[in-house]
């Protein structure tokens, strides 16, 4: 039986406990993970509806719409510390 290659980049984490998280990805482009999160359920001081946030580096951004907050999870740039890696 063939033995499973370990990937390099980190696990999941464990967002059992993360109040307000809508989804979770990675990003293909840095490999950090984006979550995207209801600002009222997690209590966030925003002033829009929805936010994404760097799980590793604790950026976060506001998004009036569901699906511009999506589309931002994609391509992090408004994280100063990923924003380097996407234009390499």
């Amino acid at each position: 039986m063939a033995r499973r290659r370990r990937s390099a980049l980190p696990r999941r984490p464990d967002t059992s406990n993360y109040g307000g998280l809508i989804e979770m990805r990675r990003c293909r482009a840095t490999g950090t993970f984006v979550g995207l999160y209801d600002t009222v359920k997690a209590d966030m001081d925003q002033d829009t509806p929805y936010a994404t946030v760097c799980e590793t580096h604790g950026q976060n951004a506001g998004h009036n719409t569901l699906s511009r907050a999506r589309s931002s999870m994609a391509f992090p740039e408004w994280c100063e510390d990923c924003h380097p890696k996407l234009y390499k």
